[in-house]
């Protein structure tokens, strides 16, 4: 019992790698609205997800939100599936990409220059109206608003590298000019 009294019981090693590799992938932004927390509208990367991994359609009229082409990934994979896929809104001109193509050869309706500006609906969505920006996407090109049916709105306002890890290990970030984020500055 006395061999005991004076040995060390814990120990506590402290391990630095001379490199650490980071994947922490990125989260999709949404975008901005009136009354964009209706129950109903949800990020355009879950509503993907809901369908793939789960079976679940997330909604019976469905309609994407979207500054780029992710949205269009998630509405041909419901299409796909048999579910219902009324629009994309698309504040771009347009896009050229065989994904945007693709979209448009199932009969996707696309709303080029336009954007989301309210929802309605009690309890849950039941509509949106949309309106169409000017060239310099500053305004309206009309004072007409658009009513669209639906009852799930799927938005894609982009994607962020999920660098927290990383600064919060006092690593530094540069900005990429191209895609407007931040990254590992090494």
């Amino acid at each position: 019992k006395n061999e005991k009294k004076n040995k060390i019981r814990q120990r506590l090693l402290k391990i630095r790698a001379k490199k650490v590799i980071v994947a922490t992938g990125s989260l999709e932004r949404p975008l901005i609205f009136d009354n964009n927390d209706r129950p109903g509208i949800m990020l355009s990367s879950a509503v993907k997800k809901y369908s793939d991994y789960y079976g679940v359609a997330c909604g019976k009229k469905n309609i994407f939100f979207t500054n780029n082409d992710t949205a269009y990934e998630s509405a041909i994979s419901l299409y796909n599936k048999g579910i219902s896929v009324e629009a994309i809104i698309d504040i771009r001109e347009s896009s050229k990409s065989t994904i945007v193509k693709e979209a448009e050869n199932l009969g996707i309706k696309i709303y080029w220059s336009h954007t989301v500006v309210d929802t309605y609906g009690y309890k849950r969505l039941k509509q949106i109206s949309i309106m169409g920006l000017s060239k310099d996407g500053q305004s309206f090109s009309t004072k007409k608003k658009n009513i669209l049916e639906c009852d799930c709105l799927g938005i894609a306002g982009g994607w962020t590298p999920a660098v927290h890890l990383f600064t919060q290990s006092g690593g530094k970030l540069k900005f990429r000019d191209e895609d407007q984020v931040f990254i590992p500055s090494k």
